[in-house]
């Protein structure tokens, strides 16, 4: 497989080159759905969305308003955006192979600054962001706390530690927009799930905690690091994404040496939406993926995978989805994996509920099948602030095989300033 696909590899980098992640046309919709939902320059515009929550604490919001409209003049003046946020992520199993629950937090600053051609279309822009993940005391991480607990999977996604000093950089790359707005590339440190397999709800800060809805658990992950991507529209309704990064990588290192290894992970995505401005949000595509076998940072075999989605907003109301994958190899958690479920503004509001259902069957074959629900609803409660109580249901857990089912309670706090 590994020399089959190295032509793969090259045809990846070239055709990335021309074009790339999709982005902003000079004129987005008011849904910005052209825009990865977990990439910098989408988590801005939503940290400084108006938001009409059931409930809402004014206050909060005219306390942040002078600081809100500094960032607008050094928008407006210097073409800079800046914002941050702070989220903690609090998770409970029951029944629990640990006695230990998870507790766990996560600060991040980023921003971009539009270097070349800002007026246009065909704009020029350094995008970057910086992480400190990290555990409260001697807490499991929520990333982590699922294998502790006794459930194969992640039901904290993004909610680890980076060791040391808990900093990496996730961010700091080149994004050149082409075509009038219908085609980019992005080159640098780069974070691939902010444009692999990316549906409406893939934001684990705002949406789901578990990484069955997020990223379809089939797929290996790559660390952010050293790699480009790139992606084009094709007429008005077909797009296609490539990505290509190093395999290694980690976003605590400049990456360098390991790049030299040679070891790639390789994406490619061709999908229809009804139009660009909706892209994450109308959206059927299929994601071929291979990684090269590699020792080092996170070290994994080869393998390689296919994976299906579909997702549809609804009165920009209702977003129902179905998503599913297969793997080869031992590369992915999940050798197979199908969801299915919705999210829902409720009421015309910002608050969100939603709702997904997973099988999936563990690469391990020693492991027993799999099935995951989970239920949340984030309350808006400032333009700064939302709290998320969120219910996990395990049927099977894997890493317990003698208990039937499993119960995880969470609670997310998100801080955007």
């Amino acid at each position: 497989m590994k020399t089959i696909l190295l032509p793969l590899k090259t045809t990846f980098l070239f055709s990335s080159i021309l074009a790339t992640a999709l982005s902003a046309e000079s004129t987005v919709s008011s849904d910005h759905g052209d825009l990865p939902p977990n990439s910098v320059e989408r988590t801005i515009i939503e940290n400084e969305r108006e938001v009409t929550p059931f409930f809402r604490l004014e206050s909060v919001d005219a306390f942040f308003k002078p600081y809100d409209d500094w960032k607008t003049s050094l928008q407006t003046e210097h073409h800079l955006k800046l914002s941050g946020d702070y989220q903690s992520e609090y998770l409970h199993a029951d029944p629990s192979n640990t006695d230990k629950d998870a507790f766990s937090g996560v600060l991040r600053l980023y921003g971009s600054y539009t270097a070349y051609n800002a007026d246009s279309a065909n704009s020029g822009t350094l995008i970057f962001k910086v992480e400190n993940r990290h555990a409260y005391g001697d807490y499991h991480t929520a990333q982590n706390y699922g294998f502790a607990a006794g459930y194969y999977g992640i039901g904290g996604t993004l909610f680890g530690e980076l060791s040391g000093s808990g900093w990496g950089l996730t961010n700091f790359f080149w994004k050149q927009q082409l075509r009038e707005g219908k085609s980019n590339f992005i080159v640098g440190v780069i974070d691939p799930t902010d444009y692999l397999g990316i549906y409406g709800m893939s934001n684990p800060m705002t949406s789901f905690l578990n990484l069955s809805f997020l990223i379809d658990p089939t797929m290996f992950l790559p660390n952010q690091g050293l790699g480009l991507a790139g992606a084009t529209m094709i007429g008005e309704n077909f797009y296609a994404i490539a990505n290509i990064i190093d395999a290694n990588a980690d976003a605590q290192e400049l990456g360098f040496d390991t790049l030299g290894e040679g070891e790639f992970f390789t994406s490619f995505e061709l999908g229809w939406t009804t139009e660009q401005s909706r892209v994450y949000f109308d959206n059927i595509h299929l994601t071929l993926w291979h990684v090269d076998e590699h020792s080092k940072f996170n070290a994994s075999p080869e393998g390689w995978g296919a994976n299906f989605s579909a997702s549809w907003l609804i009165e920009n109301s209702w977003m129902p989805y179905l998503r599913g994958g297969y793997s080869k190899g031992a590369a992915g958690l999940m050798q197979k994996s199908l969801s299915a479920g919705f999210g829902y503004n409720m009421g015309g509001t910002t608050d969100l509920l939603g709702f997904g259902i997973n099988w999936s069957d563990p690469a391990d074959d020693a492991l027993r099948e799999q099935v995951t629900a989970e239920l949340f609803y984030r309350i808006q409660v400032a333009k700064s602030i939302a709290i998320t109580p969120d219910i996990q249901y395990f049927k099977n857990p894997s890493l317990n095989p003698t208990e039937s089912s499993m119960v995880q309670l969470g609670l997310r706090a998100r801080f955007a300033f």
